[in-house]
């Protein structure tokens, strides 16, 4: 005998093999079926008629579209969600609604595991390209300049570059002095007849005044208690001092470009340093444009730590990056070293339906400030380059007393100046003092002894 299947149990089995389970992006576990919108409902009539369930592929890519709390959320999903709402009607669940698949964790598969997804994102889409573009590439995202990210100096580093500076400063003073110590030799030499008062015939003693003469002379000082009287004395001063105002100009520009250079924040060369971009994204191509030395990571944290261990010089980021790592990149650790503008670049999605391909195409033609006004409200964070308002307070940070540096210099000194004073009482009353007194009482013995022995000789 047969079994006989009731219309009812085969209804059911024919729509158990049409219908197909999956977890939504915005919501939990719904029913995906393989239909087109029910344009007969109003409110699900939209430009074009879009699958009941749009599925997306994709990879986890922060901000742009990451899995949090089982719900895949982003600046890609919700711009999306946005383009949809304006191609397919209202997004109910008895209209359509999103369907994203578990993120692909190889990127470079992206486009090839998953062949039945309406959506793939995210791409990274050149925007300079038309829009009719045969890889049904549509860029979302606006563009955004690079900027390159690094560690701001630490206050407490300032000091001892403005100590190195000064240091660096050496070959000048040195070639200053050998330069003094000749002119003074040969001034000796010119004066060792006419004047052997002030610059006497022994080699050591005149050398040395002439040297002494040389210097003071050089530094326009002057002090006149060494003096040539001869001829060609005079004749070699006037030529020496004329030299030795270029000499100390040359030591005192040194030393203020010197000066200069730390005090100024100076923007670091990309090409040729060593920086950090994450894999498959644009901050990695422009990175290759600028002949970066470039290190791939697969994370920004990874990024952060190598930046904090010193192992690249910064990394570059996009603006979205650095409004959705706020706490990752505060401002009081890092800053903006420079900008590369590109406007060229974007992530975007790739649209496998016609007809929503279409409508994204036309949206976009139509207003292309549909998506730019929507994220414009969601950038509230960028990261600042310091402007030349840190180079005076670095140059003004010892003399300033609002500087880094006035106070810690300006108890120096005084610590210094106390130290010295109370070393100065001491000596002067454990030992100046009564080697005084001792010095008064020997004068005075011998004083009476003197005059007793005059006494004695008179009577």
């Amino acid at each position: 005998m047969k079994a006989r299947r009731s219309p009812f149990l085969a209804t059911v089995l024919l729509s158990l093999m049409t219908v197909k389970f999956c977890s939504l992006g915005l919501t939990n576990a719904s029913i995906c079926h393989d239909l087109e919108v029910n344009i007969s409902d109003s409110s699900c009539q939209g430009q074009v008629q879009c699958p009941a369930c749009v599925k997306i592929s994709w990879f986890e890519r922060k901000p742009y579209v990451y899995r949090q709390k089982n719900k895949t959320i982003g600046i890609l999903p919700e711009v999306l969600d946005l383009m949809l709402s304006k191609c397919c009607g209202n997004h109910t669940p008895s209209c359509w609604h999103l369907h994203h698949y578990e993120p692909i964790s190889n990127p470079s598969r992206l486009l090839f595991e998953v062949s039945n997804a309406h959506i793939v994102y995210p791409v990274i889409v050149d925007s300079q390209d038309p829009l009719e573009n045969p890889a049904n590439m549509i860029g979302l995202i606006p563009p955004s300049s690079i900027s390159f990210v690094v560690l701001k100096d630490k206050r407490e580093s300032f000091p001892k570059k403005l100590l190195m500076s000064v240091f660096e400063a050496w070959p000048v003073l040195i070639l200053t002095l050998l330069l003094s110590i000749l002119a003074g030799i040969v001034l000796w030499l010119a004066e060792i007849r006419a004047n052997p008062e002030e610059f006497p015939r022994t080699f050591i003693g005149g050398a040395w005044e002439g040297f002494w003469w040389a210097f003071v002379s050089m530094t326009t000082v002057g002090y006149g208690d060494r003096a040539p009287r001869s001829f060609l004395g005079r004749v070699f001063a006037v030529m020496w001092i004329l030299l030795g105002i270029c000499i100390v100009s040359i030591f005192t520009a040194t030393l203020t470009t010197s000066l200069t250079t730390i005090s100024l924040d100076t923007k670091r060369s990309v090409t040729g340093s060593k920086i950090g971009v994450l894999q498959r994204s644009i901050e990695l191509s422009m990175a290759m444009q600028q002949q970066a030395d470039i290190t791939v990571y697969s994370s920004i944290e990874e990024i952060r730590t190598a930046l904090d261990d010193k192992q690249i010089s910064g990394a570059f980021l996009d603006k979205y990056f650095i409004n959705f790592y706020e706490e990752l990149f505060p401002q009081n650790i890092f800053k903006v070293d420079q900008v590369i503008t590109q406007n060229k670049m974007q992530y975007g999605v790739v649209v496998n339906h016609t007809a929503i391909d279409k409508c994204f195409r036309k949206l976009l033609h139509q207003d292309r400030f549909i998506v730019y006004n929507y994220i414009k409200n969601e950038l509230h964070r960028t990261l600042k380059i310091e402007n030349n308002k840190v180079a005076i307070r670095n140059s003004q940070s010892i003399f300033d007393p609002t500087g880094d540096l006035f106070y810690p210099s300006l108890y120096s000194c005084v610590t210094l100046v106390i130290v010295i004073f109370l070393i100065g009482l001491v000596a002067e009353f454990a030992y100046f003092k009564p080697s005084r007194c001792l010095q008064k009482k020997q004068e005075t013995n011998e004083g009476k002894k003197k005059e007793d022995e005059k006494e004695e000789s008179n009577s």
